[in-house]
């Protein structure tokens, strides 16, 4: 899971490791409640830029595993 109810305020959980990483590349995306994490493309979105926000979320899921191993 992304997020773990009993962990800390301010404790590095999965979500904010995905978070940060995809904010790092460019991509904005929101913390939702729980496991969640959402985004809001705009609506004139190219094909183009949708593929590259996606492909980001994937580098971002895979660098928060890197840095939650190497962290833990």
């Amino acid at each position: 899971p992304a997020h773990d109810a009993l962990d800390p305020p301010g404790g590095a959980t999965a979500k904010q490791a995905v978070l940060a990483a995809a904010m790092e590349r460019g991509v904005y995306c929101m913390p939702g409640v729980a496991s969640v994490i959402m985004l809001a493309p705009p609506l004139p979105i190219t094909g183009e830029q949708l593929h590259r926000g996606v492909a980001v979320l994937d580098e971002a899921l895979d660098e928060a595993d890197r840095r939650l191993d190497t962290a833990g």
